[in-house]
């Protein structure tokens, strides 16, 4: 399944805003792809960029955003087409310490505000915790995937397969 067919939001530890364009560009452009055109684009532009604080910025070039500004758009871009699982990989690693926590202040509000699933990747455990639903579920320990019995995973939805077992020891799977 191409990429603009996933209804998966994705927000990069770099952002990749697109420096050549607007704020309300970057944020259209997946809208672009998925045939939303004219009035219908515009609101959703707005109403998201309301969102996350970014109104009035519309015709700012992206490289004249501030650190926090950027991630704010990158979240933007991710949320504008309403996808059902927004997946964030370290998109706080690039801010000061007091702008990381207003952030994670920021993105459990607006989760919960629009009941989306967030997989929020991190390796800071203090953000992890912060971020999670409850602090007391119980994590067991890792072991390693070769002494699970091999099984296809079906992940999230997406339509993709994997196996939890080492290819050398399934020669079909290494073909």
């Amino acid at each position: 399944m191409p990429p603009h067919k996933r209804n998966l939001g994705m927000v990069f530890q770099s952002y990749a805003i697109w420096p050549h364009m607007s704020v309300f560009e970057n944020v259209a452009y997946p809208l672009k792809l998925r045939g939303v055109r004219g009035r219908a684009m515009r609101e959703r532009v707005a109403r998201v960029l309301e969102l996350v604080g970014l109104d009035g910025l519309e015709q700012r070039p992206a490289t004249l955003l501030s650190g926090g500004q950027m991630q704010r758009l990158a979240l933007c871009r991710a949320l504008v087409y309403e996808p059902d699982l927004l997946l964030l990989d370290e998109p706080f690693s690039n801010l000061d310490a007091k702008l990381r926590e207003q952030m994670r202040v920021e993105l459990k509000l607006l989760q919960r505000r629009l009941g989306i699933t967030v997989l929020f990747v991190t390796h800071d455990q203090i953000e992890a915790l912060s971020l999670s639903e409850s602090h007391r579920r119980h994590v067991p320990r890792a072991r390693r995937a070769d002494r699970f019995a091999p099984q296809p995973v079906r992940t999230a939805g997406l339509g993709l397969r994997a196996r939890l077992s080492r290819p050398d020891r399934h020669p079909e799977a290494a073909a």
